[in-house]
């Protein structure tokens, strides 16, 4: 279970392309699917390579995350996760008309590719919500995952109150972070600087947004004390932005 702005997302899987026999992954290319120049120069992406995969099912509604080597690359919502990428993120068809009323999916589908090329591994996180909450726009605007395209500049979105069990009991700066990452029951916790400052009720330092060894698993330092006695290290910190704990010993 990881712990996202206080919303539980579960592990759905690994995105695992299809490959050859030697391992390598399969690359689909559309034959000729443009014929203008401007839609070319528009939309570079939708000549593809793409790739193939699925996921296992999962029939519900809400909001999913792709992350590429654990750090948040693209929030969505959906209505029927495993449809979705099975009939549509992960199934390119390698036609004109589809892809031109597709652009989203192969823009993605794309993306995930060369992040397979690279040699990254991209992990599928779903979480249940309300059809109310604007969660999308909220988690977009908190981690500006690098597939998105902006969509939070003008749109209006909810902050989620502090837990209304967080009770703060111990003292110092820190303390505040050592009893929410204490009373935390999952393995790995992801925080923005934003949520951070929340709980400690506070801003942060401007070190903590320019030095990464801010960050750093040194227990001679005040906020590291807090989260290792908590049970939890730092896995990444992407400055300015959010942060990954980990417990120490996963429960």
């Amino acid at each position: 279970m990881y712990t996202i702005e206080k919303l539980p997302f579960e592990f759905v899987s690994m995105i695992e392309p299809d490959k050859t026999a030697s391992g390598r992954v399969l690359e689909y290319i559309p034959e000729n699917p443009f014929q203008e120049e401007e839609e070319r120069v528009n939309y570079p992406f939708a000549g593809g390579p793409f790739c193939s995969f699925s996921i296992p099912t999962y029939e519900e509604n809400g909001i999913y995350l792709l992350l590429v080597n654990e750090r948040i690359n693209y929030v969505g919502k959906c209505s029927h996760l495993s449809h979705l990428f099975n009939n549509g993120f992960g199934s390119i068809v390698l036609e004109r008309s589809y892809i031109m009323n597709n652009l989203e999916l192969c823009r993605i589908n794309y993306k995930m590719l060369q992040a397979f090329f690279k040699g990254g591994s991209i992990t599928l996180l779903f979480a249940q919500t309300a059809e109310d909450r604007n969660w999308t726009t909220f988690l977009a605007k908190r981690f500006l995952p690098e597939w998105n395209i902006p969509l939070y500049s003008s749109e209006r979105f909810v902050i989620p109150d502090m837990p209304s069990s967080m009770v703060v009991k111990t003292r110092g700066k820190y303390g505040p972070l050592y009893d929410y990452l204490e009373g935390h029951g999952d393995d790995k916790v992801y925080l923005s600087f934003t949520e951070i400052q929340a709980i400690l009720g506070t801003t942060l330092p401007l070190s903590a947004y320019r030095q990464s060894t801010w960050w750093s698993n040194d227990s001679s330092h005040a906020q590291a004390k807090a989260w290792l006695s908590a049970g939890f290290r730092i896995q990444s910190a992407y400055l300015g932005n959010y942060v990954i704990f980990e417990r120490l010993t996963p429960a």
